[in-house]
């Protein structure tokens, strides 16, 4: 594969990988970091890059294992609401309180305390707007596993939101 080729492969897909990465590692910097390691890695294994039936997927499998890998290498225990941009997030980059709607940062917040699978379905389909063929690939599950935590995210989420719009309470 050529650097032409490569590049039409890869780099349309750059903002969607830069996104995944700053979720999983919960941090800009690291994520462009990780970004410039799985290139590499990608420019290295591009012959077998150009043979998958689904490139996408495989590159986004590398940059989902690259994330553990790196998690891993740090020895941190992954705090579910660090890997998401909790409201403190928002406040120190100068949004205001008041510009930012209520139920989207309790949204946020409650999405960031999911288990992982769920909370990575629900950032793909609802955030990246990937359909549930893509999912299943880049997350090694098949639709059905997908749909179930797609569902299963949905619900905890709109019961925790219904239990806080009722009492006020979390």
């Amino acid at each position: 594969m050529d650097q032409e080729t490569f590049n039409k492969l890869v780099l349309p897909k750059q903002n969607r990988m830069f996104r995944l990465a700053k979720n999983m590692l919960g941090s800009a910097v690291e994520a462009e970091d990780l970004l410039q390691d799985l290139y590499e890695k990608l420019w290295r294994r591009r012959d077998t890059l150009g043979l998958c039936d689904d490139p996408g997927a495989f590159i986004f499998a590398v940059l989902r294992n690259l994330c553990i890998d790196r998690l891993r290498s740090r020895n941190i225990r992954r705090d579910r609401n660090e890997r998401f941009r909790s409201v403190a997030d928002f406040e120190q980059q100068g949004v205001a309180p008041t510009e930012m709607n209520d139920l989207k940062r309790i949204a946020v917040q409650l999405i960031a305390e999911l288990p992982e699978k769920q909370r990575l379905v629900i950032h793909l389909r609802d955030v990246e707007g990937c359909d549930l063929a893509e999912i299943a690939s880049w997350m090694e599950m098949d639709e059905t596993a997908v749909r179930m935590n797609l569902s299963r995210a949905r619900k905890t989420i709109r019961e925790r939101m219904i239990k806080i719009m009722n009492h006020g309470i979390r």
